[in-house]
């Protein structure tokens, strides 16, 4: 009978490690998981940043070109065609059928 109890008291202890062990990783993995899903909210909220600053330099850039095919109209007799011009860091090139980025 001694036997038997102390079986089962080895096996409860047994049972509640395990019990112990599954507590400490499953706060473990909460960790992990709460600081991941922090992580994500961080570069998701980047890439919402880069995607504004993208339209806002694409809606720039839009204007920065009709000004300047405003001013090569005004201007036709000053910009032959061919002619490349650079203009903040980008090239343009007159054509005839307007302007073209290169």
């Amino acid at each position: 009978m001694e036997d038997q109890m102390n079986e089962h008291r080895t096996k409860a202890e047994e049972a509640q490690r395990a019990v112990n062990d599954l507590t400490t990783q499953r706060a473990k993995l909460q960790t992990e998981n709460g600081e991941l899903s922090r992580q994500l909210e961080e570069k998701e909220a980047f890439i919402n940043q880069l995607t504004r600053g993208k339209l806002t330099y694409t809606q720039q850039l839009e204007d920065l070109k009709r000004q300047l095919e405003e001013e090569v109209k005004v201007g036709d007799g000053f910009w032959p065609e061919g002619v490349c011009l650079q203009v903040g860091g980008l090239g343009w090139r007159r054509s005839k059928e307007g302007l073209r980025e290169v």
